[in-house]
């Protein structure tokens, strides 16, 4: 068996070589075009995929030493201008997830799951294309 911890670094050096056996698709995702296996390097999670199929996720990586690796990757991929936005707007992010959170326990909206009948969306929009 390979070390993981290797796997991954020469990912990421060969990533920054810009090798062209690493193809980067987007500011997410990359593709190993030797062994079919692609990345999916999102800004909160991670996996690995071949064929459609997941081979790895970030919970196979909490060695400590390896998800540092591929968050350098993902700094690679990504436009510094955009990550460097993305550093900033995270803390402001995080605090509105949680205030949506307590809100929606401080002041919770009854689901009735009893109701048989698909019922109109109250305070809406009137969509006119």
């Amino acid at each position: 068996m390979l070390n993981i911890e290797s796997v991954l670094e020469y990912i990421r050096d060969e990533i920054m070589a810009d090798s062209e056996r690493f193809e980067i698709l987007s500011d997410e995702h990359v593709l190993d075009t030797k062994t079919g296996v692609k990345l999916h390097v999102y800004d909160d999670w991670f996996k690995m995929t071949r064929d459609g199929e997941t081979i790895a996720t970030m919970r196979d990586f909490d060695t400590g030493i390896e998800q540092p690796i591929i968050w350098q990757i993902k700094g690679l991929i990504t436009d510094p201008e955009l990550m460097e936005q993305k550093k900033l707007d995270y803390m402001p992010m995080i605090k509105e997830r949680r205030k949506v959170l307590s809100d929606l326990f401080e002041d919770p909206e009854p689901v009735n799951y009893e109701d048989k009948e698909v019922v109109t969306e109250v305070g809406t929009t009137k969509y006119i294309g």
